[in-house]
């Protein structure tokens, strides 16, 4: 596969390869697709990543990669890049979330299990974003609001089992159209504006969770809303 100088795409992603990414993969400079994904590939993660420049979308998740950090640095220099899959099926590799400050502007980042403990940093300078899952990651604080705030292009917002504690939405209208923030730590009431911030919305799942009070009148104002989740909270009052 190595002598394949001319690939723009490569994708062996689905099937039951073994062993180590070669380091080899470094002479496919044109390589703007690679996914990998759902393999039983282990060991490190190989730093030749970095000198595919031309990279667009990288899948890694469902493999079994392991070893020292994974460092976003890794993939700074890729000015191209706008799509990032990783998860872990095990605890054997951890994901560094220190600053970094990348060339590239993702759409699509997708995080499931990477033992994250935070949000990475390098986030703060992401304004392009369409897809986010950061679910399983054990995230705590607030909402995070400025995720809303910084990336106004954002549709798909997954924060699932975490231990955020704090829900508040921005004041300034967003056209997201599915958020999930199920099996979480939130508690308080819902915000009473939330069809006027999200007006877009089709999906909202709160499941899971220690919401109270009434579920807000201004949700039955959300004629875009196909599912909507409130399971499993303290939700009170009268139906309507």
């Amino acid at each position: 596969i190595c002598e394949l100088k001319n690939l723009f795409e490569l994708n062996f992603g689905g099937n039951k390869f073994e062993g180590h990414l070669p380091q080899c993969l470094n002479n496919l400079t044109h390589l703007k697709v690679l996914d990998v994904s759902s393999n039983k590939l282990s060991g490190i993660l190989p730093s030749v990543i970095a000198n595919l420049t031309s990279l667009e979308y990288l899948a890694l998740y469902d493999n079994r990669f392991k070893g020292r950090l994974f460092s976003f640095y890794s993939l700074a220099n890729l000015s191209k890049f706008e799509a990032f899959q990783l998860s872990m099926e095990t605890d054997l590799l951890q994901v560094e979330i220190e600053n970094c400050l990348p060339t590239f502007q993702l759409k699509v980042l997708s995080l499931p299990n990477c033992n994250l403990g935070a949000i990475p940093n390098f986030l703060i300078l992401q304004f392009n974003l369409k897809y986010l899952d950061l679910s399983h990651n054990k995230l705590a604080g607030n909402f995070p609001t400025w995720l809303l705030e910084n990336n106004t292009k954002l549709e798909l917002l997954y924060l699932v089992n975490n231990s955020f504690s704090g829900f508040q939405l921005t004041s300034a209208q967003h056209g997201l159209l599915s958020l999930d923030i199920s099996s979480n730590s939130f508690t308080g009431e819902l915000p009473q504006n939330m069809d006027i911030v999200l007006p877009k919305l089709v999906y909202m799942n709160v499941s899971k969770n220690s919401f109270e009070g009434n579920i807000p009148s201004s949700i039955g104002k959300m004629q875009g809303l196909r599912f909507l989740d409130v399971s499993n909270n303290n939700f009170a009052g009268e139906l309507s």
